[in-house]
């Protein structure tokens, strides 16, 4: 069921404002509201803004008793999230309309030569033990679509081993979260 996303209202662009004033009581908190320029609102502003706000809740009850509506949300959900990462990660859409897994981010990295021992690591892809003897680069894999990965240290010895971690780590970000139906995961 597609959302219809109409005009937002008035409410929706006013904002909580706390206050300290001073009375014959004393010191007391209290709640006034602002509008998005700012401006504290009047008495009767703030009254036509919960006639509003009460009239969208009653909007939203019904929303919510539709069968199915947490399966619509969820997909909202997933669409906002998919979207805010867009900005990182550029996805392309297949025919079918699912999101294809982008290229690896790989960058390639130089063994250090000024070091008295050879530092070494197992490539992630392939458990091959890598060193600077026979290899004069390895690559690092960088996740800025997933930042929850964003300080993964990941290595490959190669173009075909960054790859396949590059694979394996969105796919299984993809499962975690829940979103098979909005990516096409079989090449």
């Amino acid at each position: 069921m597609p959302i219809n996303k109409e005009k937002r209202s008035f409410y929706h662009d006013i904002a909580p404002l706390r206050l300290t004033v001073e009375g014959h009581y004393g010191k007391k908190e209290v709640l006034a509201f602002r509008d998005k320029e700012g401006l504290v609102l009047t008495k009767e502003e703030v009254i036509e803004a919960r006639k509003e706000f009460l009239k969208d809740i009653e909007k939203a009850a019904e929303f919510y008793a539709v069968p199915g509506m947490e399966e619509v949300i969820r997909k909202e959900n997933i669409k906002k999230s998919i979207a805010s990462l867009s900005f990182l990660i550029e996805f392309q859409k297949k025919e079918n309309g699912k999101l294809m897994i982008p290229d690896a981010n790989l960058k390639q990295l130089h063994f250090k030569t000024n070091l008295k021992r050879d530092w070494n690591f197992t490539c992630g892809g392939c458990g091959q033990k890598t060193s600077r003897k026979g290899n004069k680069h390895y690559y690092g894999i960088d996740f800025p679509c997933l930042p929850s990965l964003y300080h993964s240290a990941e290595r490959a010895c190669s173009v075909e081993c960054g790859q396949h971690i590059w694979n394996e780590v969105l796919r299984n970000w993809i499962y975690e979260n829940d979103y098979q139906d909005v990516f096409a995961l079989h090449l």
